[in-house]
């Protein structure tokens, strides 16, 4: 299949696939469109992680688990940023886990299923047992780049593949030879959403709801960076407002503008500003933040950034 941009009337320039630089980035953007790309399902572990708590899978985190409201069906989500044979040995190995042991079945439940809906509804789906058969139906989907021939084909009918392909900043391709996830699609077994770009040329775009003070003091912090570590890599988180700058895949600073203020976050054992109790993102790299709010906030942070700088980065 080609893939062409059209530039002006009479041009066409060949859009090519960009791998995504690890699995988060792919975790990141499939959660920001899990409504378009499963519009059936409702993501049962999108404000709470699962991990198993019984059998051989014990400790194990699911990236996703989901619910279809309207059959009643669970589907436990694996995603991939590149080609892994083991992919789908690991999410049949979640599903199976969740199945076999039966209070794995009741902590789904109680975990998600009964804060949202009401006994009536668990019990019309046939969940509200453990030992319901109902449970059997639980479904598997694996969403990657690449299979391997032998993962395409022959595979569990509990199963369904997602492939995605990536082209340039702004498209990704999905496909599937699920009817399941095709009828969702407009009766195609290919959809397109458009992602943002993941990196920005400047700070400007996040800043854009700020108000201007905000605007002027971030936009000074980002000149001092610049003027004193010119070759440090600076760019937009994909799809959240925040702003990294980093130094060889190492995270250096981390803004993350609001209306009225500004939060910096820092890798350093300095007291600053109050320790995180939680890894921001996920992302152990920063473990002190300093919010910003007013004059005398920015005049301190404004004295302490080129010590910090320099102690990190060195002169």
């Amino acid at each position: 299949m080609g893939l062409f941009g059209i530039l002006g009337k009479e041009k066409l320039s060949s859009i090519t696939p960009v791998p995504f630089a690890n699995e988060e980035e792919v975790v990141k953007l499939l959660h920001a469109n899990f409504s378009l790309i499963l519009p059936h399902l409702v993501r049962l572990t999108e404000l709470k992680e699962h991990s198993i708590g019984y059998g051989d899978q014990e400790g194990e985190r699911p990236d996703d688990i989901a619910i279809d409201p309207t059959a009643g069906i669970i589907y436990v989500i694996e995603y991939k940023n590149k080609l892994d044979r083991e992919a789908l040995e690991q999410v049949r190995g979640y599903r199976n886990a969740l199945l076999n042991e039966l209070n794995n079945r009741a902590d789904l439940r109680e975990t998600f299923l009964e804060p949202k809906w009401s006994k009536k509804d668990i019990e019309k789906w046939g969940l509200w047992k453990s030992k319901s058969k109902d449970w059997e139906k639980m479904r598997a989907i694996c969403i990657a780049p690449e299979f391997a021939e032998k993962q395409s084909n022959g595979q569990d009918s509990y199963l369904t593949l997602i492939k995605f392909t990536r082209y340039g900043n702004e498209t990704l391709l999905l496909e599937s030879e699920s009817e399941e996830i095709a009828s969702q699609w407009s009766k195609k077994v290919k959809t397109i959403i458009s992602i943002p770009s993941p990196t920005e040329p400047s700070i400007s775009q996040i800043l854009s709801k700020s108000s201007q003070w905000v605007k002027d003091k971030v936009g000074a912090i980002d000149k001092l960076i610049t003027k004193s570590y010119p070759n440090l890599l600076k760019g937009r988180v994909i799809y959240t407002w925040e702003y990294t700058y980093e130094k060889e895949k190492q995270k250096i600073l981390l803004i993350t503008p609001r209306r009225e203020n500004f939060t910096i976050y820092l890798r350093t054992n300095q007291t600053l500003g109050e320790p995180l109790l939680q890894p921001l993102l996920k992302d152990k790299s920063f473990i002190q933040k300093f919010k910003v709010d007013k004059e005398n906030d920015y005049q301190q942070l404004e004295r302490l950034l080129p010590d910090y700088l320099e102690e990190t980065l060195g002169k």
